[in-house]
This record gives structure tokens, sequence and C-alpha cells, in this order.
């Protein structure tokens, strides 16, 4: 499936997996018709990044119900639910219903809710809806057996709501099955190429990418865009300068689409909750061996510059950011000592070990807490 949490979570089930445990795992209909026993699909779809807050609520609510109704008709051995947000309301949901079946719970947060929604000004957080989910978040940490985030800066703020022993910092990253080392030796375009790929969600700054091309094609540069993934018509139909539109692509052909460009680009609003982000995009470029072009400042940009494995920008300027993108493009040297640095570091950055490690994780507290079997 083209979503996060499916990148995520499918690692960490063929961990489990591997390790002689019995896993189901309960989703959207997207993942209808994989050939893989152990998933459930339900009927409804992932929620929409581009539905109001009110339709997109129902959505949670509708997908969140049968979630829960499909997981309350397991039987009654299990041992422990690996609940993934966002979704935030439909993961909520899940951790009531897995609290009141008496089953432990984990709780992954891969992005900050309702903090996100406090940052984009959707919600205000005096608001009764804003109450009432921090309400819930809170709730929720501090029932969980175990509380995992992508970042070492979520993992500090979620550490002050609930017993910091038990959030645990466990990267994103790309999974080497798909993105393999054979990527590393692909021909690159003639033209050199900037690829952004993924869903653009309220926190990408996607007005910054579209200007960004602009510049560059006003400035007549041998630059070219590649964009990978779904976009809103209203969107697409404006000017985008030279960028070509590859659309929403099978996640098994997203590696080859990648590796022939020469960087990738993610560029999200600056607000607290992005300065604490590190999109699982960025991961998949590193893995492809693509330097990157990243901004707001926050911890992904220190790793990209401290590793030097790309440019990073403190906000989104699309005229700087375009000075630089020609730069490079024109600067050979540069860019040979960046795509050496990925190269170098890329496998650290391998999904299948974080989830080994979260496997690890899992099985040592239920050790410690006396489990009941191993589902």
């Amino acid at each position: 499936m083209n979503q996060a949490a499916a990148a995520r979570i499918g690692p960490w089930a063929d961990a489990l997996s591997d390790r002689g445990h019995e896993v189901l795992i309960l989703t959207s209909k997207e993942a209808g018709g994989t050939g893989d026993s152990r998933i459930k699909a339900s009927r409804r779809g992932v929620p929409s990044n581009q539905s109001g807050l009110l339709s997109r609520f129902w959505q949670e609510f509708l997908l969140g119900r049968e979630l829960v109704a499909s997981l309350k008709r397991l039987p009654n051995d299990l041992d422990c639910v690996v609940i993934t947000s966002p979704p935030f309301f439909m993961a909520s949901m899940c951790c009531r219903a897995a609290f009141e079946m008496g089953v432990p719970f984990v709780f992954d947060v891969r992005d900050r809710y309702p903090d996100v929604l406090f940052q984009l000004g959707v919600l205000r957080p005096g608001g009764i809806i804003g109450r009432c989910l921090s309400y819930f978040e809170r709730k929720i940490y501090q029932k969980a057996r175990l509380v995992t985030t992508v970042t070492k800066s979520l993992q500090g703020h979620l550490s002050e709501l609930t017993d910091a022993d038990k959030v645990l910092h466990i990267p994103n990253g790309f999974d080497e099955s798909l993105f393999s080392t054979d990527l590393l030796n692909t021909p690159k375009r003639e033209k050199f190429t900037v690829v952004y790929h993924g869903r653009f969600s309220r926190l990408h700054d996607v007005e910054a990418l579209r200007r960004t091309t602009l510049e560059v094609q006003l400035r007549k540069a041998e630059v070219r865009f590649l964009i990978i993934g779904p976009i809103p018509n209203s969107i697409r139909e404006k000017d985008w300068g030279n960028t070509e539109f590859h659309g929403e692509t099978p996640r098994k052909d997203i590696p080859g689409l990648l590796a022939p460009c020469h960087l990738g680009i993610s560029l999200m609003k600056t607000n607290r909750a992005t300065t604490v982000a590190f999109p699982a995009k960025v991961f998949e470029y590193l893995g492809a061996g693509l330097p990157v072009l990243a901004s707001p400042e926050g911890e992904m940009t220190q790793i990209l510059q401290s590793q030097d494995v790309g440019i990073v920008f403190s906000q989104p300027e699309p005229v700087a950011m375009t000075e630089a993108l020609i730069n490079l493009a024109n600067d050979h040297p540069t860019y040979d000592r960046l795509s050496a640095n990925v190269r170098a570091i890329r496998l650290e950055m391998d999904r299948r070990m974080s989830a080994t490690r979260f496997v690890e994780s899992l099985e040592n507290l239920f050790l410690k807490k006396g489990a009941r079997g191993s589902n």
C-alpha cells in the first residue's frame, strides 16, 4: 500500500512473523487483494487528507467502527494490539476497544495529533473538540503498555505526558527489500531531475514547491521536476513549469522511478509539528541513492546536514532553493560528494533493522510483565 502507516507497520509484522509470533493485520480496503493471509481488509478506505475536518472525522469514525468490530470478533487470547496513528480519531477508537477487552496495546505515533491540527490552525486547543482530543491523547499514552514514535524530538515531547521509560524511539527508514543496492547503479536522467514522491497533506508546502518549479523555468535552467503520487486536480491544473506528473504508482515501482533522478525534495510548512517530523519519503530518497533538499529547520534537516547528504533551509524559500538547485546541477564535485555520503550511510537507515529493534523491545517488555502467549 502507498501509505505511511503500511510502510512502517509492514516490516514490524514481518519481523514478528519471522520470530515465530502469530500476526493478524486489520487495515483499510486498500490492502484488499494483496494475497497476504495475515491481512483482514475493511470495507472502508483510508480517510482522505483533502477532506474537511468534519468529513475527515466521519471517515475515520466509519473505518474505526469497522476495525473495532473486527478486533472484538477475534479470539480472546490476544497478547497485544499494535495501533499506529494518524488517523488519530480512528486509532483512539481502537485503543479504547483494546482497553475494554483487557488486551495490552502499543500506540505508535507517526505525527502527533491533535497538536498537528492546532499548529495548522484547524482546531483551537481551548475549544471543545480540541480539549476532548487532547484528553484522549493523554489517556492513550497513560493506558498504553508501550508508546513508540519516529523521532527523538517527539520521544521527548511524549515523555512529558507519560512515563518516559515506556516511550521508545523507533525511526522510520527505507525497505531494503524494495530499495536494493542495485538501484545505486541506475543511469541518471539526461536532465538534472528533482523528484517529489508521496501524498500531499496539510503539512506539506505544496505552493513553495510549485513556485520553485516556476523560478527554475523563469531562469531557463536545465533542471526538471518529477512528482510521483496523487495530486488534487485543483492543484495540478496550475502552472508547474517543467514538471512531469507520474500519478498514483504501485509501491514496488517507486524505487525504479526515484533512482534515475538526481535529488529528492521534501518541503513542509514551518511550525512546531514539522520541526519534529522526519517524513518517510526522505528515507526512501536516501535508499534510492539520492541527496535531499529539505525544509524546515528541525530534526530532519539537522541529520541531513550533519551527515552532509543534502541541502537544507530553515524555511521553504523558492528563490533561494532555486539558486541552490541550479548551483548543484552545475557543480559536479559537490553533487558527487553528497551522493557518496548517501551511499556511505544508507544501510544504517534500513527499516528492517528498526523493525527488529521494535520486536526485541516488545518481547522484552512482555517477558518482564508476563505475557499470556505470543500473538
